[in-house]
């Protein structure tokens, strides 16, 4: 997933997972995805576990896919979809039930042929891969339709050269008629 949405890697000094150490090959993978995962909790207190050599469920991955995605409750049409959707609805983790419903709704996973969505089933590598297809292709059809970018001419004394004035994301990438253009971040935007 990582890889895939091309997230930088972090290496923090201090690990978030008790059970996942910086010698660890997974560790910047992990650190940079944690915000995306369901994640543990330790019930003594301290720092969460990870369970790194458990296998991902269904309802985690349709979590992580979602949250790597950028999307929220706002990019929901129905928060409650999967309890329509799947005949094991009631089995899906109540904090996580919306995460499965967008997944869902959007496509990106979906239940089985008797009805199921099976939310603690072990997901295989193969699911992975289909689910990580489908959603950098949405991601991307999803960044070009929401993508908002205004411009205005502005005209100086020589009629010759103009200043194209544009207000983009930051990191934004422009060209005009195919040609990278130098973009300069104004310090009143900062």
């Amino acid at each position: 997933m990582v890889r895939t949405f091309n997230a930088p890697l972090t290496n923090p000094s201090e690990p978030t997972f008790s059970d996942v150490p910086k010698e660890k090959w997974s560790y910047p993978y992990i650190e940079v995805s944690k915000d995306c995962l369901t994640g543990f909790v330790n019930p003594f207190g301290g720092k969460i576990t990870f369970h790194p050599e458990e296998a991902a469920t269904r309802e985690d991955i349709a979590v992580a896919l979602i949250r790597m995605m950028g999307l929220t409750d706002k990019d929901v049409d129905n928060p409650n979809y999967a309890q329509y959707a799947f005949k094991d609805a009631g089995e899906i983790t109540p904090g996580l039930l919306m995460y499965v419903s967008a997944a869902a709704e959007r496509g990106l996973i979906n239940g089985f042929g008797d009805g199921t969505f099976r939310p603690t089933k072990s997901i295989t590598r193969a699911e992975c891969v289909v689910l990580l297809n489908r959603s950098t292709k949405q991601a991307v059809s999803t960044a070009t339709e929401e993508l908002e970018v205004s411009a205005s001419i502005i005209t100086g004394e020589n009629p010759a050269e103009v200043t194209l004035s544009i207000k983009a994301e930051e990191g934004t990438k422009v060209t005009v008629d195919g040609q990278n253009v130098s973009v300069y971040v104004s310090q009143f935007e900062k």
